[in-house]
């Protein structure tokens, strides 16, 4: 979580203490439960459309080692998308893109925490390479 989005656009650079602090940052299970998966199987290469969309203008999107509040290197901060297509394709595309279907595929609640805590590892390794 190296910025901050503000709602009048401004980005807001964290400095290494709050970016710290976002590292005990707990999961709200409440919130941030996945939706309901969908009612069908889709097969991957149907939301490939969605998958170009969601890399272009990603970038390498890692900050310099020694600079934790820096933005991270991409070309594009923002884009928005309308998806007109079937929303199964879109449910089942956001479900693999959140980690929701790796985590549930997962046989037990060890295997699962571990899982959790590799991603917020990730998370807060703000020199990490896309």
């Amino acid at each position: 979580m190296p910025a901050v989005t503000q709602p009048s656009g401004l980005v807001e650079v964290l400095s290494f203490t709050q970016h710290l602090a976002a590292c005990g940052a707990r999961y709200d299970n409440l919130a941030l439960r996945p939706p309901t998966a969908p009612p069908r199987t889709v097969a991957a290469a149907h939301w490939q459309a969605l998958q170009a969309w969601c890399h272009d203008g990603a970038g390498p999107g890692g900050a310099p080692l020694l600079q934790p509040g820096a933005l991270p290197r991409v070309q594009r901060r923002f884009a928005l998308a309308h998806w007109r297509g079937d929303d199964a394709v879109a449910e089942a595309w956001a479900l693999a893109l959140d980690g929701s279907a790796r985590l549930a595929a997962l046989p037990g609640h060890a295997d699962q925490l571990l899982l959790r805590l590799r991603t917020k590892l990730n998370d807060v390794a703000w020199w990490r390479q896309r």
